[in-house]
């Protein structure tokens, strides 16, 4: 059984899904950002990854048998994630 809750979308059996991903990273956090961030200079990047690979694991069951449809990346500055992690993320996601 998933530690997380059942959601709406997650009832509807056979329909598209779309997934969020979170990079929290900035250089700086602008006064207005309502997001979950932190303003690191030393990015855990592998770390980071080798989590959202592990949330999304434990994720796939209430997945299973449905296409992935859309992958949203977003969070505070998602291009300071190093694009080796990001791409094997995505990849894992596929």
């Amino acid at each position: 059984m998933s530690q997380y809750p059942e959601s709406s979308v997650e009832r509807i059996r056979g329909a598209d899904v779309g997934i969020y991903i979170h990079v929290p990273f900035c250089e700086l956090v602008c006064p207005y950002c309502d997001f979950a961030v932190t303003a690191k200079k030393n990015i855990p990047h592998k770390a980071y990854a080798d989590a959202l690979i592990r949330e999304l694991d434990e994720r796939a069951p209430a997945l299973e048998g449905r296409r992935l449809r859309t992958i949203y990346v977003g969070g505070g500055t998602p291009s300071r994630l190093e694009a080796g992690e990001l791409s094997r993320v995505l990849e894992h996601a596929r």
